[in-house]
């Protein structure tokens, strides 16, 4: 998700979107300390990619943002962290936002966990898959591993990348302002990020070349 040319952009590990909720599944191999703001950053850019110019707030989905992690991000030695916004001052009482951040953590306390999270989080620890979920999982890595055809397009794939972040940010602006056109933004708007009549020209005129 890359909402303007001089934002930062996020790249999701995995998202689904349902009629109702949307889900962002996050896979954190080190132990790193920005992972709160990092969480609070992605619900703004989720929030920002669901909802069209003029739209309702109540049309926000419901989001859950999971962070799988290795290591213990909160140091409390439990394996399931969730948050949600509450108010401090009256007990109980919740604001109702519909948005929910979640940090497993895979080094934890597995004592009181249900058998399939305690086989999963085991499993990523590395030990050997156990239960439905590890074992389905364990399967579809052998699988990856093994398929030439998955690995050539993920290859491709990061190659591609690469030669786009080298060939500058031209077209990078192009795509964002494209977004921004078909999420109905005016040209005051557009102008006010810091793009040039130019550039949203070219954006419209490559637009309307794909329609």
């Amino acid at each position: 998700m890359d909402i303007t040319s001089d934002g930062k952009g996020i790249r999701l590990d995995v998202y689904l979107e349902g009629d109702s909720k949307v889900y962002d599944i996050e896979m954190q191999t080190t132990g790193k300390s920005n992972l709160p703001k990092r969480s609070r950053y992605y619900q703004g850019m989720i929030d920002l990619n669901l909802i069209e110019k003029g739209a309702d707030y109540s049309e926000l989905k419901e989001t859950f943002i999971i962070f799988v992690c290795l290591h213990d991000p909160f140091k409390h030695n439990e394996c399931v962290y969730t948050f949600e916004n509450r108010c401090k001052e009256v007990q109980g009482l919740q604001l109702g936002d519909e948005s929910t951040k979640i940090f497993l953590n895979a080094s934890g306390n597995k004592k009181n966990l249900p058998e399939e999270l305690k086989n999963f989080l085991d499993f990523l620890s590395g030990e050997e898959p156990r239960g439905r979920l590890a074992t389905e999982i364990a399967r579809k890595v052998e699988l990856a591993v093994q398929h030439e055809e998955w690995r050539t397009e993920y290859m491709t794939l990061l190659q591609r990348d690469r030669e786009k972040f080298a060939e500058g940010m031209e077209q990078g602006k192009i795509l964002s302002i494209q977004r921004l056109l078909k999420k109905e933004m005016d040209n005051d708007f557009i102008l006010s990020l810091g793009y040039t009549q130019e550039e949203i020209d070219e954006a419209e005129k490559q637009l309307m070349t794909t329609v």
